[in-house]
């Protein structure tokens, strides 16, 4: 845990896994365009997914506070 409240000034892309859980994040706005491999951002705060990746290889939300799916990755490739 990083205590993370934002992810501002982060990377555009990722050519491996991304791995922003366990902090105290409540939206993912800054995260990575793309991301090749997984995105990992559960145990975290978030209310919305606006912001999320446009494409990833998996994404693990879980254990947040989401009401929807608005934002989500356009592409997930789960290879």
């Amino acid at each position: 845990m990083n205590n993370l409240t934002s992810l501002e000034g982060g990377p555009k892309y990722v050519g491996g896994n991304f791995d922003c859980s366990n902090n105290i994040l409540t939206d993912l706005k800054g995260s990575p365009k793309e991301v090749d491999g997984n995105f990992y951002c559960q145990n975290n705060k978030i209310t919305t997914l606006k912001g999320s990746p446009k494409s990833v290889g998996s994404f693990f939300c879980y254990k947040n506070k989401i009401t929807n799916l608005k934002g989500c990755p356009k592409y997930i490739t789960d290879d």
